[in-house]
């Protein structure tokens, strides 16, 4: 059942961050050391922004952190975060100018549900291929990529294609997700070229 103020969301509040989604993050990073100082991370579906503020302290002065959502993200106070509200849907005029820039993509988006689960995976599904696309794009050679996604058929299938990419491929769900979340994450380490 969902809890809005479980013991999660109250322990980010306490800590300053957006939302609790910090401790998914945090979780997926301490095991597959995503994202390391110096870095530029590239942040899909980055609102309310408790990403940013994550990515913005591990990477440290001399690395960026851009955040895209299609919502406004309110200003937040580190100088090394850089916010665009646009849909990743319409980022064809920044592909030209990121390629090859970042050393890391994530995405945390997730579809407005509906309720209707071929729908909402459905919806689920684009917004990877999306991100994957964007990550061919923009990330490095050596780059990594996390990106959520709801569990459906087309979510393996999705994550075979991932394998093209990357030299090692991880599903993982943090324990800091909801029991009854169909989320889960897909991480592809070390872009091929």
């Amino acid at each position: 059942m969902y809890q809005p103020n479980d013991k999660f969301t109250q322990k980010a509040k306490s800590q300053g961050y957006r939302s609790r989604a910090i401790f998914k993050l945090e979780e997926i990073n301490n095991k597959f050391k995503l994202i390391t100082v110096g870095q530029n991370v590239l942040d899909l579906g980055a609102a309310p922004g408790s990403w940013l503020q994550y990515c913005a302290k591990i990477v440290g002065p001399r690395g960026k952190v851009i955040g895209v959502d299609i919502s406004p993200i309110k200003n937040l106070p580190q100088s090394n975060i850089k916010t665009i509200q646009q849909d990743i849907f319409a980022l064809n005029s920044l592909m030209d100018q990121w390629k090859n820039k970042f050393d890391v993509v994530l995405s945390d988006a997730a579809p407005a549900t509906s309720g209707i689960k071929i729908a909402d995976s459905s919806r689920s599904l684009a917004l990877v291929e999306q991100a994957l696309k964007i990550a061919n794009q923009v990330l490095k050679k050596q780059g990594n990529f996390c990106v959520k996604i709801f569990m459906s058929p087309e979510a393996e299938k999705f994550y075979q294609q991932l394998k093209k990419y990357f030299l090692k491929t991880y599903r993982f769900k943090p324990h800091t997700s909801r029991n009854n979340s169909k989320e889960i994450y897909f991480i592809g380490l070390k872009k091929k070229n």
